[in-house]
């Protein structure tokens, strides 16, 4: 099933290279089936075709690190914080900063504290949650 996604988003990405919804799916079925030299090349034609598309600088980083890449993935992390920062994209942004701050790329870090701090903070939102009354407007 997953050769068939692959060949059905190559397809598409060879009838519209501009979409880049179809060439986002490709890098990210690429990487999914381990093929990351594949996605890396799909994640840095996106980043060109389409500069402002932040998610491709982010899982783009990531698939770097894998590779073992870390200045290349820390200078996609860059380009994409330049890009957030630009466009006003918080949340993007706050994942960019989180994957060079916390993980620390190249530098042999644990990313346990960065996993620590996602989930304390997770359990104060699930706690605030829980405590508000959701049928109390007043």
């Amino acid at each position: 099933m997953a050769n068939g996604r692959l060949e059905i988003l190559k397809n598409m990405v060879a009838q519209n290279p501009g979409d880049r919804f179809a060439r986002y799916g490709l890098a990210m079925e690429y990487r999914n089936s381990g093929d990351l030299e594949a996605a890396v090349r799909e994640f840095q034609a996106l980043a060109a075709a389409d500069p402002d598309y932040a998610a491709a600088y982010f899982h783009g980083g990531q698939t770097l690190e894998r590779l073992g890449r870390m200045d290349e993935a820390r200078a996609f992390y860059a380009r994409g914080l330049e890009v957030t920062a630009r466009k006003g994209d918080l949340h993007a942004r706050d994942e960019l900063q989180a994957a060079q701050r916390f993980r620390k790329v190249g530098r042999g870090r644990s990313r346990r504290p960065f996993i620590l701090s996602v989930l304390r903070a997770s359990f104060r939102v699930w706690h605030f949650c829980k405590s508000q009354n959701p049928l109390d407007l007043a």
